[in-house]
C-alpha cells in the first residue's frame, strides 16, 4: 500500500511542479508582449492595452474607399 501513496505523491508533485513551469513562461511572455507594445513593465497584468489599438484591416473588414458608381 505504500507504493500507491508514493505513486500518488509523485504524480501530484510532477503536477504542480508542470504547472509551475506553465505559469512562469506565460509570465515571461506576458511581459515580453508589454515589451513589444511599448507598454512599461510596472503596468497591471491586463489585455487592455490590446483594446486600445485598431484592429488591422483584412479580408473580411470593407475597405474605407468606396467606389463611385459610374
Amino acid at each position: 500500500m505504500t507504493y500507491l501513496f508514493w505513486s500518488f505523491a509523485v504524480v501530484w508533485i510532477g503536477l504542480c511542479a508542470y504547472i509551475r513551469v506553465l505559469m512562469r513562461r506565460t509570465r515571461m511572455l506576458e511581459e515580453e508582449l508589454r515589451r513589444l507594445a511599448g507598454e512599461p513593465s510596472d503596468a497591471p497584468r491586463t489585455a487592455s492595452w490590446m483594446e486600445d489599438r485598431p484592429a488591422p484591416a483584412g479580408r473580411d473588414t470593407p475597405s474605407p474607399v468606396s467606389r463611385a458608381a459610374p
